[in-house]
């Protein structure tokens, strides 16, 4: 929604009187920063629980808008995770450690993108992404033994994340692109991302899931190629990276 929004401003963006969707952007960012505590580094990664059991109602048992969760049948035991839903914190650890590459990368991927869109029309909101942004990618951990999705693991068993950190690092690449970026950064070259998505894109082309299932809820590839894609032209496709345009193409027709 955010590249809609980004990249079709008269079409998903403000210029559209119909079709507006920057405050729906919003709201969903305004959600992850409370699952990112950049003040403790701590990560937050799923509210509720979705499987059940004989003495509980779950997520997934019961059709509801959200604003009902708070008194939901008078808040009986056997309803105590709907009205009280559980927050799950990082399965690595609390503040500062390390975060699954997956979730990292679409995560500083979301933040990178709020910044590009609410630079202008909000700084303060935008620079805190950004800060955020480059936080999370900082923390991603990139020699995973297996992938935190949600809990239970079974409703959602990712095995790919390359194209998430390539995916991150293009969109951290965007927001440096323009210059004059907020303090605070721990990195403020572009081509520290730039450099860093082309690692990565050309880690999952050379990886185990390349092309196997790219259109698939897990894998973000063509979304990530298509804008390394976009970034190398941007960046006049300098020399020296793991990719190129030529290769990225070549992937993306797979």
């Amino acid at each position: 929604m955010l590249i809609g929004v980004r990249d079709f401003p008269n079409q998903m963006g403000a210029g559209s009187t119909t079709s507006n969707f920057t405050n729906e952007a919003k709201f969903g960012l305004d959600w992850l920063q409370k699952m990112w505590d950049d003040n403790s580094k701590t990560f937050y990664y799923q509210v509720g629980i979705g499987n059940g059991n004989a003495k509980t109602i779950s997520d997934h048992d019961i059709w509801r808008l959200p604003q009902a969760d708070d008194n939901f049948q008078g808040c009986p035991s056997l309803y105590r995770f709907i009205c009280h839903r559980p927050v799950f914190i990082n399965t690595a650890g609390g503040a500062g450690a390390l975060i699954s590459p997956n979730l990292a990368g679409r995560l500083a991927a979301d933040f990178a993108q709020c910044y590009q869109v609410f630079k202008v029309s909000n700084p303060p909101y935008a620079n805190q992404c950004l800060v955020s942004a480059e936080h999370v990618f900082d923390l991603a951990n990139t020699a995973p033994a297996s992938l935190l999705t949600v809990s239970p693991n079974s409703f959602y068993p990712e095995t790919e994340w390359r194209d998430d950190l390539e995916l991150g690092a293009t969109e951290l690449y965007f927001a440096l692109q323009p210059g004059n970026p907020p303090a605070g950064l721990a990195h403020t070259d572009p081509m520290f991302y730039l450099t860093a998505a082309a690692k990565w894109a050309n880690a999952y082309i050379t990886g185990p899931n390349d092309a196997a299932d790219s259109l698939n809820l897990y894998d973000v590839s063509a979304l990530a190629h298509f804008e390394l894609h976009r970034a190398l032209g941007l960046a006049a496709n300098p020399p020296g990276l793991a990719v190129s345009q030529s290769s990225l193409l070549a992937d993306l027709k797979k």
